[in-house]
């Protein structure tokens, strides 16, 4: 539907537009509000109101699609919210308009709401300052008339503490339109709250404000989660700017820096910030991925892992400040031997025959890596069937959650977790936040983004002695629907869940690859000896290779054709080489997107981290 009328609160920058059906909803849930004791709401904005905070928050809410910490962060005050006065009663709601032009612009944007009254001046009336001002006091007082016992948000006292009714009553008498109440010229009604009872309903006001709705979802799936992921793709993009040599030296604080800065900056302003440091984004690297109160600090790539040696993986935690975004992934510093050492020229720069083109020895970090991927594996596999459960009513708490996680695990037989007691080390936490970043009821059907992760610590290696690798960690942002009807909106399911760089030494993209393009670029008369000579000159740059893993879709590099076989180098996980007679059954040229695919013979093996996002079989 095309938006109409307010196109956005003043100066704020992530809401959009509301809409008519938005406009309806959300009358309807401040009606919920109301009841024998709070027979209506009120809300005078602007001076008329004394620039009552509550009135402009509600409006925010209700004609500009304002939600959570949004309502807050938009202006002060509003020419168009001068012209407005709001009661809302649970069967009838009464605004006024005092201009034409805003009267204009509203009415298409709350045309859907049932029961509206709607008061405005004439022509006459609003050309003369003493009538306009006659009309909205005659408005009010008609609108106000039938109730008497009115709820509205007052402001907080400087001290902390609870309102009294003292307060309550000296803080509306001063409002001015307030103030004109018992003028004997109009009736002689005497003081408001005399006749009116006044309560304070911020914190139920603020409770809807924080919970989700249509609006508001499409918000969150939007807005908030491209901003946390742009922060993710740049803590992750500290890792991709380095060699692997290079990133031996990678911190822990300077791959955390852009998330920490994010998550610190947006609680600057934020009176409940204490409240929302259990979310503060974590960087931690091997070793201490076991332990949730260490990471963000000083551990370098290079001795974080266990014993002191190279880290082969770390767990990275973000989360967006005062909203409900969260994620958790484990990123590996290995390739677990995918790389390719092809068969071309050794470091004397002979031609050597005899070792498979796609296989690196795989012990030492490639092994510990693997044992590290094959327990993430499992831990995303896991995730997927708790969601599942949660969202299809099967089980609803932290607990059973965690009692299912150990069953599923253990029922996947993961040969490389045969050293790791699962029962004692598997971890599953349920939460849910509100829109403003606070706790929230985690329920199924709550309106509430719900946050699910589950960790395996203290993975052990198949060594003997066995040795402690550290955790793995996923987590995921999603929306659940009412009633366990097994609907689920996932929320960052488009960050990345598999993610490797190839480490020092062994795996790295070798010189006998460098030597091979090198001296096949050089002379039309070299020629590899199984892939013949290139095609073409240069490579084809920014390939996109489709893995078959689920896990890891696809990969980015660049493509070398050569007459004989293909060379896909990419940045992170280094080349991998196929040749026509040993590794592909048959090729397609899709023209429309002009994709080429590659299908691979029976028995081609995918080594270290795209194995397969399956469970994982017996390790060799």
């Amino acid at each position: 539907m095309a938006t109409v009328g307010l196109e956005r609160a003043p100066k704020h920058r992530h809401s959009k537009p509301a809409t008519p059906p938005v406009v309806r909803n959300r009358f309807a849930a401040l009606q919920e509000l109301c009841r024998p004791d709070r027979e209506a709401l009120l809300f005078v904005p602007g001076v008329d109101g004394k620039f009552n905070d509550g009135a402009r928050k509600a409006l925010n809410y209700l004609l500009y699609g304002c939600s959570g910490l949004e309502i807050l962060e938009s202006a002060r005050n509003h020419i168009e919210q001068e012209e407005l006065l709001l009661v809302i009663s649970a069967g009838t709601c009464f605004l006024y308009v005092g201009s034409s032009e805003v009267h204009d612009k509203i009415l298409p944007l709350v045309g859907e709401v049932p029961g509206l009254q709607l008061f405005t001046t004439t022509d006459a009336e609003a050309a003369d300052m003493d009538l306009s001002e006659e009309r909205k006091i005659i408005s009010f007082l008609e609108m106000i008339e039938p109730f008497q016992a009115i709820g509205t948000e007052l402001t907080p006292r400087a001290d902390g503490k609870q309102a009294t009714d003292k307060d309550r009553t000296m803080e509306v008498e001063n409002w001015p339109l307030i103030q004109v109440y018992g003028v004997e010229e109009l009736g002689n009604r005497g003081f408001f709250t005399m006749k009116h009872s006044v309560s304070d309903v911020a914190e139920e006001l603020r409770g809807v404000y924080s919970r989700l709705d249509g609006h508001a979802v499409e918000n969150v799936a939007t807005t908030h989660v491209d901003m946390l992921a742009f922060h993710w793709e740049t803590a992750v993009s500290v890792l991709d700017m380095h060699t692997p040599h290079e990133r031996l030296s990678v911190a822990e604080q300077s791959v955390a820096e852009p998330l920490l800065s994010f998550f610190s900056y947006g609680l600057l302003r934020t009176a409940d910030a204490a409240e929302q440091e259990w979310r503060r984004p974590r960087v931690s690297i091997g070793e201490a991925t076991n332990d949730r109160l260490k990471g963000n600090g000083e551990r370098t790539v290079r001795s974080g892992g266990e014993g002191g040696k190279v880290a082969v993986h770390l767990v990275m935690e973000a989360a967006e400040p005062n909203g409900p975004i969260q994620l958790a992934r484990t990123l590996f510093l290995s390739s677990g031997g995918a790389a390719a050492r092809a068969r071309t020229f050794d470091w004397d720069g002979n031609e050597t025959f005899d070792a498979d083109d796609n296989q690196l020895s795989r012990a030492g970090r490639s092994a510990n890596a693997r044992c590290l991927m094959a327990a993430y594996r499992a831990v995303m596999g896991t995730h997927s069937a708790l969601v599942d459960a949660f969202c299809g009513g099967l089980c609803g708490d932290e607990e059973g959650l965690r009692q299912l996680a150990v069953k599923t695990v253990e029922g996947m037989q993961v040969a490389w977790l045969e050293g790791t007691d699962v029962e004692k080390h598997l971890s599953v936490q349920l939460t849910a936040t509100d829109l403003a970043g606070r706790r929230a009821d985690h329920s199924p059907g709550s309106r509430h983004t719900k946050y699910l992760r589950v960790e395996l610590s203290h993975i052990m290696s198949l060594d003997n002695p066995p040795v402690d690798l550290g955790a793995v960690v996923f987590g995921d942002s999603f929306v659940d629907a009412a009633g366990g009807q097994g609907l689920c909106l996932p929320l960052t399911g488009a960050v990345p869940r598999l993610s490797g760089w190839m480490g020092a030494g062994q795996e790295e993209d070798t010189h006998h690859m460098t030597n091979l393009l090198h001296r096949l670029r050089a002379s039309n008369k070299h020629v590899h000896t199984t892939m013949g000579s290139l095609v073409f000159d240069d490579a084809l740059p920014g390939v996109r290779m489709l893995t078959g893993c689920s896990d890891m879709p696809s990969l980015s590099g660049d493509l070398w054709v050569m007459q004989k076989g293909l060379v896909y180098t990419s940045k992170r996980l280094g080349s991998i080489v196929l040749d026509h007679e040993h590794h592909i059954a048959s090729a397609e040229f899709f023209q429309e997107s002009e994709a080429v695919g590659l299908h691979l013979k029976e028995g081609v093996t995918k080594w270290g981290i795209l194995e397969g996002a399956g469970g994982g079989g017996r390790p060799p």
